[in-house]
């Protein structure tokens, strides 16, 4: 039985990448204590873990060192839906991910995205766990701890109103 103990700590400003496993496995983003997410009209809810508020729950099903660390800590929104979701919540203007402008895909500016990334670093640290069974961990955790920023797989009622606010931000090109 996996527990909330078996999770790993990794703090972006103060750890090694190199630290986290190149290998399949389920991961938590949290928000250091004292942080928030951007501010809008709605107001949203957070379970706690290790007494810090649980935003994002994801997987990765190669590599957690590349999905964590490069895609959402340095990569672009193209690349990563919780980027997508933080720079939507500060109001960032989408521009097209490729030359193909009407596959839909999109991210931000370089200058967005580098703020993206050192606002993340700074609010944001995440727990992970190697783990291959993990997809049904993320929807345990998704189901129980209800982070706000995961629009998929998530039904529950609470923190309703802010994901749906949040798509929309989402969509507006």
């Amino acid at each position: 039985m996996t527990t909330l103990k078996d999770f790993k700590h990794f703090d972006p400003l103060k750890n090694n990448k190199e630290l986290i496993p190149d290998a399949a496995g389920v991961y938590m983003i949290v928000l250091k204590k004292n942080c928030k997410l951007p501010k809008v009209d709605c107001e949203y809810c957070c379970k706690k873990v290790l007494e810090k508020e649980v935003i994002y729950v994801g997987i990765s099903s190669k590599s957690l060192r590349n999905r964590d660390f490069r895609q959402h800590f340095n990569g672009n929104a193209g690349s990563s839906t919780l980027r997508k979701s933080i720079g939507s919540l500060f109001g960032f203007k989408k521009i097209p991910r490729s030359q193909n402008q009407d596959d839909g895909k999109t991210k931000f500016n370089e200058r967005d995205e580098s703020f993206i990334s050192d606002w993340m670093r700074r609010n944001l640290e995440f727990y992970y766990l190697v783990h291959t069974n993990f997809d049904a961990i993320e929807n345990f955790l998704i189901e129980n701890l209800n982070p706000p920023l995961n629009l998929s797989k998530n039904s529950n009622a609470e923190n309703l109103e802010f994901r749906t606010l949040l798509s929309k931000l989402r969509s507006i090109k």
